[in-house]
């Protein structure tokens, strides 16, 4: 039943990024479940990175985040979410407020901000 959740969220997630021709650098901030101890984190961040496109990964336990920074033309949502469930820790993105760090026409889910600089640093 996660599964088919996760899977229907990265479909509607998918039909409302930005195109495929407009590859550049973006940061996404998950929301991560199942951590239960500080080397949670290690994990997690060790997937991400893993994926092929990931430039930073950044992950708090104490948040239960993690801020990914990555080339978009490399990598997507879906990669991002499916290596944290694959380590054993399902993932969602977290909605960000509608003005903050949008270009017109995306979605509340991905910012554009300049790399190195994420709304949460805590980590």
């Amino acid at each position: 039943m996660r599964k088919i959740f996760v899977v229907a969220m990265l479909a509607v997630l998918s039909l409302s990024g930005t195109p495929a021709s407009v590859a550049g650098e973006r940061t996404v901030t998950l929301k991560v479940r199942d951590m239960t101890c500080a080397l949670c984190p290690l994990t997690v961040r060790k997937a991400l990175e893993s994926v092929e496109g990931v430039t930073r990964a950044r992950v708090s336990y104490r948040d239960e985040t993690a801020v990914v920074t990555f080339d978009d033309g490399k990598a997507d949502l879906a990669a991002l979410t499916a290596a944290t469930a694959n380590a054993g820790y399902p993932s969602v993105p977290v909605q960000i407020p509608a003005n903050e760090g949008k270009k017109e026409g995306e979605t509340g889910t991905m910012h554009d901000q300049p790399h190195g600089e994420t709304p949460m640093d805590k980590s």
